[in-house]
């Protein structure tokens, strides 16, 4: 696949997957190829067809990390998202606990879906 395929693909399963996790913030929706500076999850595809996961901030990178394809990348930032929702959740709770915000993650990524 080049690079064009790849983000076609990759834009498709965000958003089937956006369908099958509901109440995710505009602000953690992830993009392809588009930076967002601030500190969100984003997949980079370059002219190879390799993908990254990529955070920065202000134009500083913290995390640049090689995907497998497109399910891995797929995987990878849904994995980011999934624990965000998972935090956002349990925070409200008086009796915050990282089990609970493990497992609340867990259930949101059996639901996600990947290319067969």
């Amino acid at each position: 696949m080049n690079k064009k395929e790849i983000i076609k693909k990759i834009e498709e399963m965000i958003e089937k997957n956006l369908k099958q996790i509901v109440g995710i913030p505009d602000y953690l929706i992830p993009k392809v190829n588009i930076p967002n500076e601030c500190a969100y999850p984003y997949l980079e595809v370059e002219n190879n067809g390799t993908i990254f996961l990529v955070i920065r901030e202000r134009g500083i990178e913290y995390e640049r990390d090689i995907c497998l394809d497109i399910n891995d990348s797929i995987y990878k930032i849904f994995e980011k998202i999934t624990f965000e929702l998972a935090i956002n959740e349990e925070k409200s709770n008086v009796n915050y606990s990282l089990e609970r915000i493990k497992e609340k993650q867990k259930e949101l990524m059996k639901l996600i879906v990947y290319l067969t």
